[in-house]
């Protein structure tokens, strides 16, 4: 899911986007910049491994274009329903290549947006669940890692902690300083327009991790 408006972005379809109703069989739109979509992808096609943050067009494309086991976490089960309409997901997810993540944070409203804190206690499980009910196995396989729904400093925070072996590609980046944080643990290998594409730095204080996940795992921006 990208919070982006539309008529600032390019949907990719076969067909216009007109609303959040999928067409079974034609292109799920993703909303971004032409650049932006075009660097995603070319990280995108060598993933074997990915997790997503939001789901949506990113979501369609890897099922398009990889082979890629593809966990996606996302806050709106409407919206899960609704992209489970399309028949290239429905194929995905009859295989067991894509396994949908839902987090429970209470109300949602426009891009996943918590309506309201009355489910705050849950807020943590959005950015964390997913590495802990994957093995370390898996977990060490995992090799992109796609930031573009709620809560997303502590999910790339959480991406260092569990898989730092990871590509970490974050939307919506440049245009946010409220997650310039972030650089003082990642490297910007690439970029396009607001999409920024990182590795974990080195050797990352664990310590202070910790600490800022103490506050960004209750933040849904």
């Amino acid at each position: 899911m990208l919070d982006s408006s539309p008529n600032q972005c390019l949907a990719v379809s076969t067909s216009p986007a007109t609303s959040q109703t999928f067409v079974p069989d034609t292109f799920v739109p993703m909303y971004a910049l032409p650049a932006e979509i075009t660097l995603f992808t070319q990280y995108a096609l060598k993933s074997k491994a990915y997790i997503e943050f939001g789901c949506g067009g990113s979501t369609f494309l890897l099922c398009y274009l990889t082979q890629a086991q593809i966990f996606s976490v996302e806050s709106n089960p409407a919206f899960i329903n609704e992209l489970s309409q399309n028949s290239l997901i429905q194929n995905a997810l009859a295989h067991n290549r894509l396994r949908f993540y839902p987090i429970n944070i209470g109300e949602v409203q426009k891009w996943g947006f918590p309506k309201d804190e009355s489910q705050r206690h849950s807020f943590p499980l959005y950015s964390q669940s997913i590495f802990v009910s994957l093995d370390s196995t898996l977990r060490s396989q995992i090799d992109t890692i796609f930031i573009d729904g709620r809560f997303r400093v502590a999910c790339a925070l959480n991406a260092i902690l569990y898989c730092p072996q990871s590509i970490i590609i974050i939307h919506d980046f440049f245009n946010r300083p409220h997650y310039h944080i972030l650089l003082d643990f990642l490297e910007c290998i690439d970029s396009a327009n607001s999409l920024g594409i990182f590795q974990a730095k080195p050797t990352p204080d664990k310590q202070a991790i910790l600490k800022l996940l103490e506050h960004y795992q209750f933040d849904p921006m």
